[in-house]
């Protein structure tokens, strides 16, 4: 009996221990430089809504942006875009 508890416990130790090593590698691989330009467009883009500032929403939009407006409607274009903003 001591012997089948010694074993769970080992088999539960290197779950463990396997889990945390992967979770380790991953937040290695992660490309903090790439993550942390995605939050500073992020904090422009809300930025140009709470001061509805649409110079700042402009470099933010590819030429051919496709976005929702409030009225559910498809609205395609940089332009039409910022005139929606």
């Amino acid at each position: 009996m001591k012997t089948r508890n010694v074993m769970g416990c080992l088999l539960v130790a290197m779950v463990l221990v396997s889990t945390a090593q992967a979770q380790a590698q991953a937040q290695a691989s992660k490309p903090v430089g790439a993550e942390q330009a995605a939050l500073a467009q992020e904090q422009k883009w809300l930025q140009s809504q709470k001061t509805n500032n649409t110079d700042l929403l402009a470099p933010l939009l590819a030429d051919e942006v496709v976005a929702t407006g409030t009225d559910g409607k498809l609205i395609v274009g940089r332009a039409a875009v910022i005139a929606d903003a």
